[in-house]
């Protein structure tokens, strides 16, 4: 049971484990149960206090940055922005853990059967214009979040989902704020660091070497 301010959540068990729904450099993501409400959301734990697959763990400086910028997220909401419900710190035998609860979407990221069965059903023709309003709905997250002065810096495919949407069949929505800044007009020219950015396969040209821009 984790409790936050305002609510608390649990974690769903199946056959005596925890329900995985990934797993990430930063941390993992579960399903869990909003208490109050008898709502499924997801819920990312990050580790505060070890390392994970050789990354650096956040800082408690970045914790708390994570949580301005999930108050942010909360308070402006966007069809293409996975919602933030609440987040927390978390101490467990002496070990730091902070957890976000986001909105759950069932259908999983860009590698998901339920993405791969779509490519399968469709004719060439309907595949091109969902592609098209693949991207469209990315793109729109992402104008979103630059308006409101915030960079995402990891727009992989794990971090692009598919929610359900009875009036459209799905709708795409961007998640997994951990990297993301939120910056003022006179900070832009920090986007030039290369600090915890995101792998290499999905780095824009501008942060790669010039040998390697190819």
């Amino acid at each position: 049971m984790i409790e936050c301010e305002n609510a608390t959540f649990e974690r769903v068990v199946e056959d005596g484990e925890f329900i995985q729904l990934s797993r990430g450099a930063y941390g993992d993501v579960y399903e869990a149960i909003w208490k109050e409400k008898e709502k499924k959301v997801a819920a990312k734990k990050i580790s505060l206090s070890e390392q994970k697959a050789g990354n650096v763990a956040p800082s408690i400086a970045e914790a708390d940055a994570i949580r301005r910028l999930s108050a942010t997220l909360s308070e402006k909401e966007h069809p293409n922005i996975v919602k933030i419900f609440d987040c927390t710190k978390q101490l467990v035998r002496e070990k730091e853990f902070f957890w976000v609860f986001m909105e759950l979407c069932e259908h999983g990221d860009l590698k998901s059967d339920f993405f791969a069965n779509k490519l399968k059903e469709k004719s060439p023709k309907d595949i091109e214009i969902m592609k098209v309003r693949i991207m469209a709905d990315i793109a729109h997250g992402i104008t979103f979040l630059h308006d409101n002065g915030i960079v995402h810096r990891d727009i992989t495919h794990k971090n692009i989902l598919f929610a359900k949407d009875p009036s459209i069949d799905f709708v795409v929505k961007l998640t997994d704020f951990s990297l993301s800044k939120k910056l003022e007009p006179e900070d832009m020219s920090s986007l030039r660091t290369t600090k915890g950015q995101a792998n290499l396969p999905f780095k824009p040209p501008e942060f790669l070497p010039r040998e390697d821009r190819q």
